[in-house]
């Protein structure tokens, strides 16, 4: 097990994968989890605190030496750490081991398969098992991609196996209703990033009401949403109205 030891703050990173940023001549580091990396790349994993190790952008991980405030503005123009530690995440390189690409593949791979089963359906309506849908992907040979989006995959996949596999894709009906101030209307644009198509959009009883169709899969991003910080001073529910067949793929 990899360990660094920074004196800095005194903060042992235990399991640590180094993500180093190259920009404007400079070098920036962020302390990363393994095998979480890919994760966040591809969107399965959502939460910075689970992929990151310390809220710290470094010059250098092995000695503790920590950008500073000033240094992050003249590169990034901006001194928002949070900001600037997604930046290194999303641009920055690092070195994978065989077996962490091994398992970081296996990991999205079955997340891909688990996305499609909960967003698909047989012809007669009925669930497909997820071992069923691994061997579908498998036999048409679909391959993962590590620095992809996981959406862009699950569509990939389900163009992918609709021609060995007869399935009908379907959405959830969900109905949000939040109150009718400009943060309500802030947080249901927000919500609406997740949707498909919206169904209505109306003022009930004083509070904003807004009724969408969403792929499955998006249902978790928008429980996400609903419990970020941002938005706790606001009432607000989200709760399933119904599953909705749509168009069949064939």
């Amino acid at each position: 097990m990899t360990s660094i030891f920074t004196p800095t703050n005194q903060i042992r990173f235990t399991n640590v994968a180094v993500v180093r940023h190259k920009i404007k001549g400079k070098k920036f580091e962020v302390a990363c989890y393994r095998n979480k990396i890919a994760g966040w790349r591809s969107g399965i994993e959502t939460k910075l605190e689970d992929v990151i190790q310390s809220n710290q952008v470094f010059k250098d991980v092995a000695t503790g030496s920590i950008a500073t405030k000033k240094e992050l503005l003249e590169t990034f123009g901006t001194e928002d750490i949070v900001s600037v530690i997604k930046k290194i995440l999303t641009n920055g390189t690092y070195q994978m081991s065989d077996k962490e690409r091994e398992e970081a593949l296996s990991s999205i791979f079955k997340t891909v398969a688990s996305t499609i089963t909960s967003s698909v359906v047989s012809p007669q309506n009925n669930m497909y098992p997820q071992s069923m849908i691994e061997k579908a992907l498998k036999e048409v040979h679909f391959k993962v991609n590590l620095g992809q989006n996981i959406r862009k995959q699950v569509k990939e996949g389900i163009n992918k196996i609709k021609t060995i596999l007869p399935i009908v894709e379907f959405k959830m009906i969900v109905r949000i209703l939040v109150e009718n101030t400009d943060v309500g209307e802030e947080f249901t644009k927000k919500c609406l990033e997740y949707s498909d198509e919206v169904v209505s959009d109306e003022v009930v009883g004083g509070d904003k009401q807004i009724i969408l169709k969403i792929k499955p899969e998006n249902f978790h991003q928008l429980d996400l949403l609903a419990n970020d910080q941002r938005w706790s001073n606001i009432q607000k529910t989200i709760s399933i109205d119904k599953y909705h067949n749509i168009d069949r793929i064939t």
